[in-house]
């Protein structure tokens, strides 16, 4: 692998090496610890903060772009069919179409709330709001 693919993050003799793609696998509570611990020792992490940052930054938009353009094709593509049971050919082939584009939406739907969220962890846990009246 090469550097470009994962990110480093080391607090005392703590070091974990994580690939950027699984940040929108990983549990938010583990991703809250992995910022903390990047925090703790921010001097240390910063090119690893940099790195989640920018990847952030073009995952994002690729990710609303790949949704809208898959609720694009289930505007276009999808059919209602009179009769779901029938085993007509044509009745078969557009559910299977219809199944088809609205799991490609929901994936791509999950797929960008995802890094939402998962930015918005790493926005709050390394970059607090001071300005907030609860802090």
């Amino acid at each position: 692998m090469s550097g470009s693919d994962f990110f480093t993050i080391r607090h005392g003799s703590f070091h974990a090496a994580v690939l950027y793609s699984a940040l929108e696998h990983l549990p938010i509570h583990n991703l809250k610890k992995l910022f903390r611990l990047a925090k703790k020792a921010q001097f240390e992490n910063e090119d690893a903060i940099q790195g989640i940052r920018s990847y952030f930054d073009t995952a994002i938009p690729e990710a609303q772009e790949t949704m809208r353009a898959a609720a694009k094709a289930y505007e276009d593509g999808w059919r209602k069919v009179d009769k779901p049971r029938s085993r007509n050919p044509k009745t078969v082939e557009q559910l299977r179409i219809n199944k088809e584009l609205t799991t490609r939406f929901k994936q791509a739907h999950a797929r960008y709330e995802r890094l939402v969220a998962s930015r918005k962890v790493f926005e709050e846990t390394l970059f607090p709001d001071t300005k907030h009246p609860m802090n």
